[in-house]
């Protein structure tokens, strides 16, 4: 195992990174040294991201397979809130979409080309972005951006017919281990596993 997995010096890229902190999937590591990119579509989501991750670059900016303006469905408990019409139809059965709005979408590759060192590894990819996550998976230029561990969510139950699981597998990911709605995967060839 290496430093950057025991202690400071980690790197990680965080897509609905939501908060600093709450729901955080990135914030421990970042107590422990680690620096990454932080990106949320919300609009205001980052005022709190300058403020308590400063070691980090954080964007305010949809993810997506293209560069579009698509509409993004904000809820009160903005955790929720998704590009998916079709998610945001059956959330809004139990939770009022407060606003719809119009929010620029970029492609992952052009934003990590623009901001990551070219000599930069991502050590950690975690996206949340409720609905969207296997979008992003398959728009990834996987021959230059090759992350030891990959999170990604969700919705589906059976492990062995999720579109998730069987592109990871494609990419040659093993799956470490899955919570409620995340998955966790890991290079085949990763050091973590030897």
């Amino acid at each position: 195992m290496t430093k950057n997995y025991i202690g400071g010096g980690g790197f990680y890229v965080d897509i609905g990174a939501h908060h600093p902190f709450r729901f955080s999937n990135t914030f421990k590591l970042y107590q422990k040294g680690w620096s990454g990119i932080n990106i949320d579509a919300m609009p205001k989501s980052m005022k709190l991201f300058n403020r308590f991750r400063k070691r980090d670059t954080n964007l305010e900016i949809g993810v997506g397979n293209k560069s579009s303006i698509i509409n993004f469905y904000i809820f009160e408990e903005h955790a929720l809130n998704t590009f998916d019409e079709e998610i945001a139809k059956q959330r809004q059965l139990k939770h009022p979409i407060k606003e719809i709005q119009k929010i620029p979408v970029e492609n992952i590759n052009t934003i990590l080309k623009q901001y990551l060192n070219h000599a930069q590894k991502i050590d950690l990819l975690s996206i949340d972005v409720e609905g969207m996550d296997l979008d992003i998976l398959k728009s990834l230029d996987w021959a230059l951006f090759y992350p030891e561990v990959v999170l990604a969510e969700s919705y589906k139950k059976d492990l062995h017919t999720d579109p998730i699981y069987l592109f990871m597998q494609s990419q040659n990911y093993k799956m470490l281990a899955k919570t409620t709605r995340t998955y966790i995967f890991i290079k085949e060839d990763s050091i973590l596993l030897s």
